[in-house]
C-alpha cells in the first residue's frame, strides 16, 4: 500500500489550545493533495448529526444539514444507508465538511438527483457516495421515471460550477447519463482517490447514448497558473467503463485550465480514453496506468490523451512514465508510452519539464505503484460496497463492460445502518475518544480547540482523520498522539453480519522459505523476513477459513511474534496467491512459493525496529490486506474453510516464530468480513 506522507507528523500534545488555525498554510486534512489541497471546510463551526435517512428537509436530513448552515459546519453521520434524493442536493454556503466517514454501518449512498457544489468555496467531502441513476429522469421520447425533475442532460453524479477552494476526497460516483463528474468556472479543485465509474451509455440522454467520465473547463489566468493556483487536480483516481471522457479538460478562451493528471487509472473506454477539443489548457500527466478493457471500438488501442480537431488556443502538456495494457488478456503486463500515445500534440506543445503545480515529486508514485493503491483505497473504502468492489474486481480480471442502466449491475443495494458511538455533548468526537485523549465528553466547544495539534487543526479535524489513519487509509506521521478511535460498531443484523476468524499455522509444511537458488525450507525454527544470507521468499499458509464466496473483507493483518531484535532497514512486500484454494509448500519442488501465481493486490511494509524477542504488539503486526484476501475470496471457486497462502518478499530482516520454533507463538491471520 502506498500511503501518502507523513503531513500530520506535527500533531502534538501541549499546544496551544486557541483556535486560529492559520488556515492558508493547513491543508484539509492529512492525506489532501493539489490544487484544493488548502480547503478549510468547516473548521472552526458548528456539527450537525445526520439522523435521518429521509430527503424532506426536516431536521436530522443532510439536505437540512446543508440549507440551514449559518457559517462553518461539519456535518456526521449517526446512520448508515440511501439517501433517496427528490431534487439536486446543493451545497450553496461556504466552509462546508461533509465527513462521511462517520457513518456507521455500510456508509451512505445517495442517489437520484446529483449533487451539485455551486458558487461556494472552502468545501471538504469524504467517503461518499454518490449513484444518480435515471431514476428521476425525464424521458426525451415522453414520459419518464420517478418524479420526472431531472433531464438526461442534466444528470450528473457529481457537478462543480463557479465553486473555489473544493476537495473531494474518497467518493464513488457512478451512474451518470450526463457526465460522472462536471466541474466548470472553478478554481483550486481537487479530486482524488475517488471511483468514477459506470456511467450509463443507452439510456435517456436527448442525444443519444452518452456514457462520460469527467469533464473539466477551467476559469483561471495563465498568470495565476505561474503562481501555482488556481488549476483542477485529479490524483489516484480510478475511471472505469466510460465510452470517453476520461478526462475531458478544456479552457474556453479567454479563461485557462490547469490541470494536473496524476496517478490515475483508466479502464475499459470504449472511443477514446482523454482528449481536448478547446484551449486555453497547461497540463501534467504523469504516471497513469491506462488499461483497455472489452468495451473498445476502435483499431487504435495505445491513446492516453488526444487533441480535438476543434482545438484553438494555446495548449502545452507535459507527459511522463504513463503505462498502457493493451492486449486485451487478463495480464498485468502493461508497457510505458510516449509521444505516441499523445495524438496530434505538436512539438512546441509537449513539454520537456513538469508544470510547477502543487503536486511534488514525492508525492507521485510509480505508474504501477499507483495502480496497486488506487485499487486498494479509491472510493468510498472504509467499507467497499458490492458494487464498487465488482468495478475493482472487473479491473483486476480485465472484465465487465459499459451499462446502459443499473439493472445491468444489480441496481441500488440495501445498507447496514449501523449504531453511531456515544456522543453526549454532539460535538461530533465520540465520548470514548474524548477520554482517551484527555477531552471532556460533556464540553462541546472543545471540538474547535487545537491542544490536540500544534499545527492547529481543531480536536474535531483530528478525530476525523484519525478513523481513516486507524483503517490504514491516511498515514497520520509517527509522532501522531491520537489514540485510534473507538470502532464504529455495527449490530449484528440479518444478512449484513460483522464475524472474525483466526487461522494459526497449524503445521510445518504451512510456513515454508524459498533461497535464492530455489530451494525450497519447511520445518525451520524461525522465519527469516527476508534475508539470509540472501533475501529469499517467505509462504504462509492459513488454512479453514471459514468465509463465505464474496463476503465484503473488512480487515485482515498477519501478527508475528518477533524471535530476535532488529532494527535495521527493511521493505516487504505481500501478495496473495492467486488461488481458489492453496496447496500445502512442498519442499522437493524447486521454487514451490516464487512460482505460485500472484493476486494483483499487493501491500508495503516497512516494520518498525522489534525491540526484544517475544514482542507481539504492532509493530510485528503487518498493515492492512483486506483488498489482498478481497481478492481471493471473490474468486467464482472459493469456498468456506478453503486455505489462503500469502506471500512476503523484499529485504532486509526480521526474525520471527514459526511454528516449529513455538506453537503458541506462530504467526496468525485474523480477518474481519461481512456477510
Amino acid at each position: 500500500m502506498f500511503f501518502c506522507s507523513m503531513v500530520f507528523a506535527c500533531i502534538l500534545l501541549g499546544a496551544s489550545t486557541t483556535s486560529s488555525f492559520a488556515a492558508n498554510k493547513l491543508k484539509a486534512f492529512a492525506c489532501a493533495e493539489g490544487f484544493g489541497a488548502s480547503a478549510t471546510g468547516g473548521r472552526g463551526g458548528d456539527v450537525y448529526h445526520v439522523t435521518k435517512l429521509s430527503d424532506d428537509g426536516s431536521a436530522g436530513t443532510l439536505r437540512h444539514g446543508l440549507t440551514s448552515a449559518r457559517g462553518p459546519r461539519t456535518i456526521v453521520f449517526d446512520i448508515g444507508g440511501n439517501i433517496k434524493l427528490k431534487n439536486w442536493l446543493k451545497i450553496k454556503n461556504d466552509r462546508i465538511t461533509i465527513a462521511g466517514q462517520t457513518a456507521p454501518g455500510g456508509g451512505i449512498t445517495v442517489s437520484g438527483y446529483p449533487l451539485g457544489i455551486t458558487g461556494s468555496s472552502n468545501i471538504i467531502v469524504r467517503y461518499m457516495r454518490f449513484r444518480v441513476g435515471p431514476f428521476n429522469v425525464i424521458n426525451p421520447k415522453g414520459g419518464g421515471n420517478g418524479n420526472r425533475g431531472l433531464h438526461g442532460n442534466g444528470a450528473d453524479a457529481i457537478f462543480v460550477s463557479g465553486a473555489n477552494h473544493v476537495i473531494m476526497d474518497h467518493l464513488s460516483a457512478s451512474w451518470a447519463l450526463d457526465e460522472t463528474v462536471d466541474i466548470q468556472k472553478s478554481e483550486n479543485i481537487t479530486l482524488q482517490h475517488s471511483i468514477i465509474a459506470d456511467s450509463l451509455d443507452d439510456s435517456l440522454h436527448p442525444e443519444g447514448p452518452h456514457s462520460k467520465g469527467i469533464l473539466a473547463i477551467g476559469e483561471t489566468t495563465k498568470s495565476a497558473l505561474a503562481r501555482g493556483v488556481g488549476g483542477y487536480t485529479f490524483y489516484r483516481n480510478l475511471l472505469a467503463h466510460h465510452n470517453n471522457r476520461s478526462p475531458l479538460l478544456d479552457g474556453r478562451p479567454p479563461a485557462w485550465m490547469g490541470a494536473e493528471f496524476i496517478n490515475n487509472v483508466i479502464y475499459d473506454w470504449g472511443k477514446r480514453p482523454g482528449h481536448n477539443n478547446v484551449s486555453n489548457v497547461q497540463l501534467n500527466y504523469i504516471n497513469n496506468y491506462i488499461v483497455v478493457g472489452p468495451s473498445v471500438k476502435v483499431r487504435h488501442l495505445d491513446q492516453a490523451m488526444r487533441k480535438g480537431k476543434r482545438n484553438n488556443g494555446a495548449f502545452t502538456i507535459f507527459y511522463s512514465g504513463n503505462f498502457i495494457d493493451s492486449d486485451l488478456d487478463s495480464k498485468h503486463d502493461g508497457r510505458l508510452v510516449g509521444d505516441s500515445a499523445f495524438d496530434r500534440f505538436k512539438n512546441k506543445e509537449r513539454l520537456n519539464s513538469r508544470l510547477p503545480f502543487p503536486l511534488k515529486g514525492d508525492k507521485i508514485a510509480s505508474a504501477n505503484t499507483a495502480y496497486q493503491s488506487v485499487l486498494q483505497n479509491a472510493g468510498a473504502s472504509l467499507i467497499r460496497d458490492s458494487l464498487d468492489r465488482r468495478v475493482i474486481k472487473e479491473v483486476k480480471n480485465r472484465s465487465g463492460r459499459i451499462i446502459d442502466s443499473p439493472s445491468d449491475v444489480g441496481g441500488l443495494i440495501s445498507l447496514a445502518r449501523g449504531t453511531a458511538p456515544i456522543d453526549s455533548d454532539r460535538d461530533g468526537m465520540p465520548d470514548d475518544w474524548e477520554l482517551q485523549n484527555g477531552l471532556d465528553p460533556d464540553n462541546a466547544s472543545d471540538r474547535n480547540q487545537t491542544n490536540l495539534s500544534s499545527a492547529g487543526y481543531t480536536n474535531l479535524e483530528v478525530y476525523l482523520d484519525s478513523i481513516v489513519a486507524s483503517a490504514g487509509l491516511c498515514d497520520t506521521g509517527p509522532d501522531t498522539v491520537v489514540v485510534p478511535p473507538t470502532p464504529t460498531p455495527t449490530p449484528p443484523q440479518s444478512g449484513n453480519a460483522i464475524s472474525t476468524v483466526q487461522a494459526v499455522i497449524s503445521t510445518g509444511k504451512d510456513d515454508a522459505e524459498e533461497r535464492k537458488s530455489g530451494q525450497v525450507i519447511v520445518g525451520s525454527k524461525d522465519i527469516d523476513l527476508v534475508k539470509s544470507g540472501s533475501n529469499q521468499t517467505i509462504g504462509l499458509r492459513f488454512k479453514g477459513l471459514n468465509i463465505p464466496n464474496a463476503a465484503t473483507i473488512i480487515s485482515a493483518s498477519i501478527q508475528f511474534t518477533s524471535k530476535t531484535t532488529r532494527s535495521g532497514t527493511t521493505s516487504l512486500t505481500i501478495e496473495g496467491e492467486k488461488s481458489d484454494n492453496a496447496a500445502r509448500f512442498n519442499r522437493d519442488n524447486r521454487k514451490n512459493i516464487s512460482s505460485r501465481s500472484r493476486t494483483a493486490t499487493a501491500v508495503s511494509w516497512s516494520p518498525a525496529a522489534w525491540g526484544r524477542a517475544g514482542n507481539a504488539g504492532s509493530d510485528q503486526k503487518t498493515p492492512d490486506l483486506s483488498q489482498i484476501i478481497q481478492e481471493i475470496v471473490d474468486r467464482p471457486g472459493w469456498s468456506s474453510n478453503n486455505a489462503i497462502v500469502l506471500i512476503i518478499s523484499g529485504s532486509g530482516k526480521r526474525d520471527a516464530y514459526s511454528y516449529e520454533g513455538k506453537r503458541s507463538k506462530a504467526p496468525v491471520l485474523q480477518i474481519k468480513y461481512q456477510e
